[in-house]
């Protein structure tokens, strides 16, 4: 609880309102082919929220039959350090086809691993991060993301404290679940890239 107690619109809760728009993002991933990922997480904070979207793509792949050494994880101490991991993966025989941003602070560093690397998106790797904005559009190819409406939560709250300062009823906090948007950094699985074996689960 916040120091406007009541009023605030709380999001302890996100990894659960993310739950249903990260599973349909990864599903789509599969239907296009990709069975190698490497999933992006930032350890100092935010711990839980990334752990949760971790745990979503695992689940998704253990129903689809697709073993945990599909995944790499990478958690990364300071989000420069993803630039070194994504080149790192990208020079690997049998790399990943798709890379996940779990932190949008995470978003424009392994962006740029991917082209320093000399990797196009969505031809040699799709992409997809949660956190949306302006740039995220006008990139080039837009983004996929899992997205949710923080503009609409403020004005929630902005509502709810402009009612209590009115001394009218409160309005109950509603949440709204994440969303995920196909955009052109997602498409089929290259050709030809096989999996990793077991043992490459975790660079960190």
């Amino acid at each position: 609880r916040s120091a406007m107690g009541s009023l605030a619109t709380p999001y302890p809760e996100r990894a659960a309102l993310d739950g249903t728009a990260a599973t349909i993002g990864y599903r789509r991933l599969l239907e296009l082919g990709h069975r190698r990922f490497a999933l992006f997480t930032f350890s100092p904070g935010s711990r839980h929220l990334g752990q949760a979207r971790t745990d979503a793509l695992d689940e998704v792949l253990r129903d689809a039959g697709v073993g945990s050494e599909a995944v790499v994880t990478v958690s990364a101490g300071d989000p420069g350090e993803c630039v070194a991991e994504v080149q790192y993966l990208a020079a690997l025989r049998e790399r990943p086809t798709a890379f996940i941003s779990a932190m949008g602070r995470l978003t424009p560093y392994i962006l740029e691993g991917i082209h320093s690397a000399g990797l196009r998106i969505p031809t040699d790797a799709s992409f997809l991060c949660f956190g949306d904005s302006q740039w995220h559009k006008g990139y080039s190819p837009p983004i996929s993301v899992i997205r949710h409406d923080y503009a609409a939560a403020a004005r929630r709250t902005v509502e709810r404290l402009v009612a209590r300062i009115e001394g009218r009823e409160v309005p109950e906090i509603s949440h709204r679940p994440s969303e995920f948007v196909m955009r052109g950094s997602i498409g089929p699985a290259p050709i030809g890239k096989r999996m990793v074996g077991a043992g490459a689960g975790s660079l960190k």
